[in-house]
């Protein structure tokens, strides 16, 4: 959220689900490089499949979510802010 604010100036709604917008905001940008776009909106649905509250995922799956997003959120900041 924070990257599609400063990046590509999107205005997050209180009180909505601002994920899947702030990643369009990125990609209206042209932020992304080919594949990546898809790559991350990929990511953002199959992450929200069995939500990340305890008792509703595997130690498995929420340490793949936790890897997985924790890899993609460093390689933006350091192509987006260098």
């Amino acid at each position: 959220m924070e990257m599609a604010i400063r990046k590509a100036g999107f205005v997050p709604r209180a009180g909505h689900s601002n994920g899947s917008p702030a990643i369009e905001a990125l990609e209206a940008s042209n932020s992304f490089e080919p594949g990546e776009h898809d790559y991350v909106k990929g990511f953002w649905k199959m992450s929200h499949t069995n939500g990340s509250h305890p008792g509703l995922s595997s130690e498995e799956e929420a340490l793949f979510r936790f890897s997985a997003a924790t890899s993609a959120v460093t390689f933006f900041i350091n192509r987006w802010m260098p």
